[in-house]
């Protein structure tokens, strides 16, 4: 059966299932194989910066010759992008959130 008629089915719980194993599974396949920053040889360049400027891409054309790593994921990673990009808890005070009485009111209104 296709995910899709899964889906349309109401059997979200075999769907979810099958997503968190294969995310378990990629994350083995990681764990065994961190990928690294690398440098690409010529040939790699020269074929990627014509791929894209036949695709009519020239902008990353010029890019691949001028960029020389491949992106890298290493252990340090999360910590340096969480630092980079703080931000505040997610528990909001429901002290400030509208009674139902007032989002009724509010869908009333003419300019809702």
């Amino acid at each position: 059966m296709s995910r899709v008629k899964a889906f349309l089915k109401g059997e979200w719980n075999s769907l979810w299932n099958k997503c968190r194993s294969q995310g378990v599974a990629s994350q083995g396949k990681l764990a065994q194989a961190p990928q690294m920053a690398t440098t690409r040889s010529t040939k790699q360049v020269d074929f990627l910066a014509q791929k894209y400027a036949r695709a009519g891409n020239l902008s990353k054309a010029s890019q691949t010759f001028c960029s020389t790593l491949k992106p890298a994921l290493k252990p340090d990673t999360l910590d340096k992008l969480k630092a980079k990009n703080p931000h505040d808890s997610t528990d909001f005070d429901s002290r400030h959130w509208p009674t139902t009485e007032e989002i009724d009111d509010m869908c009333r209104d003419d300019d809702w």
